[in-house]
């Protein structure tokens, strides 16, 4: 919570009043997802991919029956469905220059399926990834997410970072 608040005091345009999100709150059909603000450590020329992956309420059981099975796979493709029809933004400031370096509006077009992904409670997550973009500047950067959903049954989500590796 500290980082948080960190984060709040030192970029004070993440606050509530900031992004176009008037629009979408007008919309009676979505609802907001709570936001999520961290700080990440980004290297200059390293390209990264973003993860918006939700948990899931039905994880997978060996021996689990058909139904069951039904169940697991429909729940999957209706979080699928879900992020596709999500809305927002996500925010990433580069804290030592104090400067908004991507402003990403969701949904993304050229997003893809990303593997299910166990946590170390054993929760698993589902979702997309976003293909990448390359790091400006080395540095501390603000990650902030302001999302909508046209469905409230899902609000546990995550967002993350990977970096890609050239095989050449």
């Amino acid at each position: 919570m500290l980082l948080g608040s960190l984060c709040l005091a030192s970029f004070p345009v993440l606050s509530e009043s900031f992004g176009n999100k008037a629009s979408i709150e007008e919309d009676r059909n979505y609802y907001k997802l709570p936001n999520q603000q961290f700080m990440i450590f980004l290297e200059k020329g390293k390209v990264k991919t973003i993860e918006i992956l939700v948990k899931k309420k039905i994880n997978f059981r060996r021996g689990q029956s058909r139904e069951q099975w039904r169940m697991y796979n429909e729940e999957e493709e209706r979080i699928l469905s879900l992020l596709k029809k999500m809305k927002g933004r996500i925010y990433i400031y580069h804290s030592g220059a104090r400067s908004l370096d991507y402003d990403i509006t969701y949904p993304i077009d050229n997003l893809s399926v990303k593997d299910s992904f166990f946590d170390v409670n054993g929760d698993e997550w589902v979702g997309y990834t976003y293909p990448g973009f390359t790091v400006k500047n080395t540095g501390n950067y603000v990650i902030s997410t302001v999302f909508y959903s046209n469905s409230n049954e899902y609000s546990d989500y995550m967002v993350g970072f990977t970096e890609s590796y050239s095989t050449k």
